[in-house]
C-alpha cells in the first residue's frame, strides 16, 4: 500500500535543479532523516495550465534493493505560475528519486529524474552515495529507470568509499564495473576482490553476502558463494537472496509435477507480488505445453488472488493452440469466453495488495489500465476468430476507449476491418483516420481509408486529406520528443573505419549524426541493420546528416576482416567505423546491443535507442529524432 505522506503547502527560498525539462526547486538540497521537503516546480509545455499534477517521490532505505513509492499533490501558483508543495523525508531513507506527473504525462528531467542524498553532520550517510551510484547503472524497475551515466556511476561509488572505506558492496561494485568498462584487467580486479574478501564483513548483511557472493564467483570460487548463501538463507530464508535462489533451483526442475509443486512452494513461502504474474505465467505454459488446460484451470480456482493474465493466457491458448484439438470448437470457446470474464473482473477490481512497493497508485492505475485494454483487445480476438462480430465490435471499442490516443495498430486494423464485414463504413472511416491522427497507421488501414472515402463521397481529395493528417500526426510526435531530448555532453571520440583512417567525432560538429551500434555476434543487430540500410537511403543525397554503423565488443581476432566481410553487399550507403576502444559505450552509457545514438549539431547525444522492434517502427522513429535535431 502506498504510504501516507503529510503536506503542507508553502513558498520558502529554493536551490534550482533543471535540465531542458520543466524545473523542480528543492529546499534543503542536502536534507536529513525527518527533514521536511519544499518543492517548487515551474511546468513547461507538456503540460495543461493549472493542470493537476504529482510529485512521486521514490525512497530508498540503506538495506532496500527497490525503494518505497510515494505521491502527492502539488497545488497551483495562479500567479506566479508554479506549483508546491512539501513533504516529509520517510524514516531511515538515504537516497530519494522524483519526477512530476499528470494523469497523461510525466516529466522526469530528460530521464535524469531529480534526486536528493541524505546526509548527517554533514557528512553523507552510509549507502547514500552507493545507491546514487547504482540508481546510474539501468537496474532499477522500469518506472524509475534513470538515464545510464557510468562516470557518475563511478563518482558516486567512489565517494562511498572515501566516506565509509569499509563499505564492501560499493568496493565490490566500483572494481566490478571498472572490469566491465576495461579500466582495468582482470589481473587487478582479482587481487583487488581478493583483498575485499579478505577483510571483515557482516555475514548478516544481505548487500554484503551478495557483494562477497558475486565476487568468489567472479573468481571461480563457487563452492565458497554457494556455502556463504546457504548460510545466510538458514538464517533468513524469506530474504530477497533466498527467494532468488529459489526460484533458480525452480528451473531446474525436470518435470511438470516437480514444477508445479515448486511455485506453490514459493507462492506460500514468498510475499513479493512483483513476481507474481510472472510466476503465474510459468506455470500456466508448462500445464498449456502438455495439453492440461482443465487441469490448471482446476488448480489455479483452487489459489487465492491470481493475477487475471493467467485466465486470459489459458484462454487465448484455447481457440489458438493445437494442443486441445479433443475439445469440441463449442466446448472451448465457452471456456474461453469464461476465463476472459474472469480476466476482466479481476483487473477491474485494482487490487491495491496487489502493487508492487516501487510504484505509485497512480502508477498502478495506469498499469491496470493498459492491461484491461489489452485483455478487452484480446477478447475481441477471441470472438472475432468465433465469428461473433458484434460481440467482438464491443470488445474492441471498448478496448479503445480504454486506450484512448495510446491503442496499438493491431487494435485500429481490427476494429476496421470488423466494421467493413459489419457494413458500419462511417465508423471505419473515422477509426481509420484517427490511427493516423495518432501515428497508428499500416499499409492495410490506409488502404481501407482510402476505399472508404471513395465510398462515402468525401469531397476533399483523399491524397491531399491524408497529408495533411500525417503532418498534424508528425508535428505531435516531434513535440513529445522535444521533452526527451538528452542533451548529454560526450568526450571527443574517435573510430577507425576499414581503410586505418580515423574519424573524430569533434570534427564533425555542426552535421547531425545516426550511429547504429552492434557486433557481429548479437543477433538482433541482423534486423536492426537491415533497417538502418532504409535509414541510409532516406538521407544518402544530404550532406548534413552522417549515418555510420559502429561495431563494437568484438570477439574476432581481426576485428577489421570480420566487418569487412560481414557487409559483402557492396551497395553499403551509410559509412562502416569501429570503435576500437569502446570508448563510445562508456560516453553514452551503453549496456547492450543493438542501440543507436543520435548526435546533434552541437556534437551532444540527444536520444539513444536500445534495440530494435520492426523496419517501419524504426525508421518513423529515426526519422522524426533527425528532422528534430536537425532544425
Amino acid at each position: 500500500m502506498l504510504k501516507k505522506i503529510n503536506i503542507i503547502l508553502i513558498a520558502l527560498i529554493y536551490v534550482s535543479c533543471s535540465c531542458f525539462a520543466g524545473e523542480l526547486q528543492i529546499n534543503p538540497q542536502s536534507p536529513t532523516i525527518g527533514s521536511v521537503i519544499n518543492v517548487k516546480y515551474f511546468a513547461d509545455g507538456r503540460f495543461f495550465v493549472d493542470e493537476n499534477l504529482s510529485l512521486r517521490v521514490y525512497a530508498f532505505t540503506a538495506n532496500s534493493t527497490n525503494p518505497t513509492a510515494y505521491e502527492f499533490s502539488l497545488s497551483y501558483n495562479k500567479v506566479q505560475s508554479f506549483y508546491f508543495g512539501n513533504f516529509t523525508v520517510p524514516d531511515e531513507t538515504v537516497f530519494i528519486l522524483m519526477k512530476v506527473a499528470s494523469l497523461e504525462h510525466i516529466d522526469n528531467n530528460s530521464g535524469e529524474f531529480w534526486d536528493l542524498l541524505f546526509s548527517s553532520n554533514e557528512k553523507p550517510l552510509r549507502n547514500t552515495n552507493l545507491k546514487a551510484g547504482l540508481s546510474y547503472l539501468g537496474n532499477l524497475p522500469e518506472n524509475l529507470n534513470r538515464n545510464i551515466d557510468f562516470k557518475k556511476a563511478i563518482y558516486y561509488l567512489q565517494k562511498e568509499i572515501e566516506n565509509y572505506p569499509d563499505n564492501v558492496p560499493a568496493q565490490i561494485g566500483l572494481a566490478s564495473l571498472q572490469l566491465d568498462l576495461q579500466k582495468i584487467d582482470y589481473k587487478e580486479y582479482s587481487a583487488k576482490v581478493e583483498k575485499i574478501i579478505k577483510t571483515s564483513y557482516d555475514k548478516n548483511n544481505e548487500a554484503e553476502v551478495r557483494a562477497i557472493s558475486r565476487a568468489l564467483k567472479t573468481l571461480n570460487k563457487k563452492d565458497e558463494a554457494e556455502k556463504l548463501e546457504k548460510d545466510f538463507i538458514k538464517k533468513f530464508p524469506q530474504s530477497n537472496l533466498a527467494e532468488e535462489i529459489f526460484m533458480a533451483d525452480l528451473a531446474k526442475a525436470n518435470s511438470l509435477e516437480k514444477f508445479s509443486d515448486g511455485i506453490l512452494e514459493y507462492l506460500k513461502k514468498f510475499n513479493d507480488v512483483s513476481n507474481r504474474e510472472r510466476i503465474y505465467s510459468a506455470l500456466v505454459s508448462g500445464y498449456l505445453q502438455v495439453g492440461k488446460a482443465d487441469e490448471v484451470i482446476e488448480l489455479l480456482n483452487k489459489q487465492n488472488d491470481v493475477p487475471s493474465g493467467a485466465y486470459a493466457q489459458i484462454a487465448f491458448a484455447l481457440v489458438n493452440n493445437d494442443e486441445f484439438s479433443e475439445m469440441t470448437d463449442e466446448y472451448k470457446l465457452q471456456k474461453a469466453k469464461n476465463l476472459m470474464n474472469i480476466s476482466i473482473y479481476g483487473i477491474k477490481q485494482n487490487n491495491l495488495n496487489n502493487k508492487p512497493d516501487y510504484i505509485t497508485i497512480s502508477e498502478w492505475e495506469l498499469r491496470n489500465k493498459i492491461r484491461l485494454a489489452a485483455l478487452l483487445e484480446q477478447y475481441g480476438q477471441i470472438l472475432m476468430a468465433a465469428q461473433e462480430y458484434e460481440e467482438a465490435y464491443n470488445k474492441y471499442a471498448e478496448a479503445l476507449d480504454v486506450y484512448k490516443n495510446d491503442a496499438p495498430v493491431s487494435l485500429y486494423e481490427n476494429v476496421v476491418k470488423l466494421c467493413m464485414i459489419l457494413g458500419k463504413y462511417q465508423t471505419a472511416y473515422n477509426i481509420a483516420e484517427l490511427s493516423v491522427k495518432n501515428s497508428k497507421d499500416s499499409e492495410v488501414i490506409i488502404d481501407f481509408f482510402e476505399q472508404l472515402h471513395k465510398q462515402l463521397n468525401k469531397s476533399e481529395t483523399f491524397d491531399v486529406m491524408l497529408i495533411a493528417l500525417k503532418n498534424e500526426a508528425r508535428n505531435e510526435r516531434l513535440k513529445k520528443l522535444s521533452y526527451s531530448r538528452l542533451n548529454k555532453d560526450i568526450q571527443n571520440i574517435t573510430f577507425v573505419d576499414l581503410n586505418g583512417k580515423r574519424i573524430s567525432l569533434k570534427e564533425l560538429n555542426g552535421k547531425v549524426i545516426v550511429l547504429m551500434l552492434w557486433s557481429s555476434w548479437c543477433g538482433p543487430c541482423d534486423d536492426a541493420l537491415k533497417g538502418f540500410y532504409f535509414l541510409s537511403d532516406a538521407y544518402a543525397d544530404s550532406s548534413d546528416v552522417i549515418i555510420a554503423s559502429v561495431n563494437l565488443w568484438e570477439n574476432a581476432k581481426d576485428v577489421k576482416k570480420t566487418v569487412k566481410d560481414y557487409f559483402t553487399e557492396s551497395d553499403v550507403k551509410f559509412k562502416i567505423w569501429i570503435d576500437d576502444t569502446n570508448a563510445l559505450p562508456f560516453e553514452a552509457g551503453i549496456t547492450g546491443l543493438p542501440s543507436v545514438c543520435f548526435i546533434g549539431k552541437n556534437g551532444k547525444i540527444e536520444f539513444i535507442d536500445r534495440g530494435f522492434t520492426n523496419n517501419d517502427e524504426f525508421l518513423l522513429n529515426s526519422k522524426d529524432k533527425v528532422s528534430l535535431i536537425s532544425r
